[in-house]
């Protein structure tokens, strides 16, 4: 069943608070046993999902960019929910060429 938002995998389990925003704004792919993702697992997670809320740590390098779904548009390290205030984005760059959806 597609609830007609964006989905977002979430790459670790956030505090309850941060969880049920993304819950409540996107149709949330979860990590509730806190998995940590390797580049391999990152991209098999990924599939089917618009974008990624990460973690310091996650294996977002060049590689793992390179193998992401096409679906995949952006990035964040922070809640994209979140206020403006303390949001840090991945825009674009490089290894995202061509990878914004028309």
């Amino acid at each position: 069943m597609t609830t007609g938002k964006p989905r977002v995998l979430a790459t670790r389990h956030f505090p309850p608070d941060v969880e049920a925003r993304l819950a409540a704004n996107f149709d949330a792919v979860l990590n509730p046993d806190d998995r940590l993702h390797d580049g391999s697992s990152l991209i098999k997670a990924a599939a089917g999902c618009d974008g990624i809320m990460c973690a310091a740590g996650d294996p977002l390098n060049g590689e793992t960019i390179a193998g992401l779904p096409a679906s995949i548009c952006s990035a964040c390290s922070a809640p994209p929910a979140a206020p403006t205030r303390g949001r840090i984005c991945c825009e674009p760059t490089t290894g995202w060429a061509g990878r914004r959806p028309s």
